[in-house]
C-alpha cells in the first residue's frame, strides 16, 4: 500500500502521536489487524466532512480516525482524545461515526482518553448526538499504557477442548440426557436445587459472554462483573438482593441477573443454573433502566445461546 510521506511532528503532537503508539503496540499484542496513522491517510474511505457552528461562524473540515482495527467480522474506529475539542466540533464528530455506523462502515467507535473529565465530555457528547450505547467504547490512556500481554493458553490434554469450551461439552451433555428423560430445562434446575449440596458452586462464561465483558466499559466495570461471579461462586442459588435477581417477562424465564457494585454498575451478567453446582453466564446486558432494548436483546441472545449449548 503506498503511503504518505511522513512529516516531523510538530511538538504539540508529540502527546497524540505516543498515545496512538501505545493503542497501536496495544493491539499488535493481542494480536489484532489494524491500520495506523499512515495507512489511514492513505485511504480515501476513511476521509469524512464535518460541519459546526462555533460562536458566530460555520465551519468545515474534513476527519479520520486515528486508527482502524478489526475484531472478528467487526471494524472498529478509534479516536485519541487528550485535548479538549469544542463541544460543536466533539459532536460533530460523534455524528460522523454514528452515520459510519448506521451505513455499516464500522461496527462501533473506541475513545482512548486522557483523563476521566474527557471521558465524561465524550459521553456527554454521545448523549446528545445518538443512542450509542455498546457502539462507544470509552478507556483511559493509562489503561492502555497498564495492560500486561495477554496470558499464554494453558497447555490442553489432547483429545480434550480447552478448558471453557469443555464446560459447555458437559453441559450440553447434561441436558441431552435430560432430554432423553423427557424433562425440561426448568424441571432440571428444580432438580438441581432439590440435590444442592452447598458450596463451592462452579461459574462458566459462555465465550461469547466472555467476549461481551471484556468489551465493556468503562474497564473497571470488568473488574466488577469478577467480583459479582465470586459471589455466586461462594453463595450460588442462594445470592439474592441487591447482588442478584430474577430476570423479568416470559422471555427471560429461568434465567437471573448478577447486579455487580450491588446494582450500581450499568452491566448485568445474565445467568442460568445448568446443574446443582454449576451456573453458565450467557450474556451480558446493560442496566434495563440505561437501555432497555439492549437489556432485552441480551436476554435474547442468552436465551439462544442455552438452546445451542445441546448442539455443542
Amino acid at each position: 500500500m503506498p503511503l504518505i510521506p511522513a512529516s516531523t511532528p510538530a511538538a504539540t503532537w508529540w502527546a497524540h502521536d505516543c498515545a496512538c503508539a501505545w493503542a497501536a503496540a496495544w493491539l499488535t499484542v493481542r494480536g489484532r489487524s489494524f491500520l495506523g496513522q499512515r495507512e489511514v491517510l492513505s485511504r480515501p474511505e476513511w476521509s469524512g466532512q464535518l460541519h459546526w457552528q462555533d460562536r458566530n461562524s460555520f465551519k468545515r473540515s474534513g476527519h479520520r480516525p486515528d486508527l482502524v482495527a478489526w475484531r472478528d467480522s467487526s471494524t472498529f474506529a478509534i479516536e485519541v482524545e487528550l485535548a479538549g475539542k469544542s463541544r460543536p466540533r466533539l459532536d460533530a464528530i460523534l455524528k460522523l461515526h454514528d452515520a459510519w455506523i448506521l451505513g455499516g462502515n464500522t461496527g462501533g467507535v473506541i475513545y482512548i482518553c486522557g483523563d476521566e473529565e474527557g471521558q465524561r465530555r465524550v459521553e456527554r457528547s454521545a448523549n446528545r448526538v445518538a443512542p450509542f450505547g455498546r457502539k462507544l467504547r470509552l478507556e483511559l490512556l493509562d489503561t492502555t499504557r497498564s495492560r500486561r500481554s495477554p496470558p499464554t493458553k494453558p497447555v490442553v490434554p489432547l483429545g480434550l477442548p480447552p478448558r471453557r469450551h469443555r464446560c459447555l461439552v458437559v453441559m450440553a451433555a447434561d441436558k441431552r440426557k435430560l432430554k432423553a428423560k423427557g424433562k425440561s430445562p426448568v424441571a432440571k434446575e428444580t432438580q438441581a436445587a432439590a440435590k444442592d449440596s452447598g458450596p463451592p458452586y462452579r461459574v462458566v462464561w459462555h465465550p461469547e459472554a466472555e467476549a461481551e465483558r471484556d468489551a465493556s466499559w468503562p474497564p473497571e466495570e470488568a473488574v466488577a462483573m469478577l467480583h459479582a461471579v465470586e459471589k455466586l461462586e461462594a453463595v450460588g442459588p442462594r445470592l439474592g438482593s441487591p447482588h442478584s435477581s430474577s430476570v423479568q417477562g416470559d422471555a427471560g424465564q429461568g434465567l437471573r441477573e448478577l447486579r455487580p457494585r450491588a446494582g450500581r454498575s450499568r452491566w448485568r451478567p445474565i445467568y442460568r443454573r445448568v446443574s446443582p453446582s454449576t451456573f453458565v453466564i450467557l450474556a451480558v446486558a446493560p442496566e434495563a433502566q440505561i437501555d432497555s432494548r439492549g437489556f432485552d436483546a441480551a436476554v435474547r441472545r442468552a436465551v439462544e445461546r442455552f438452546g445451542q449449548l445441546e448442539l455443542a
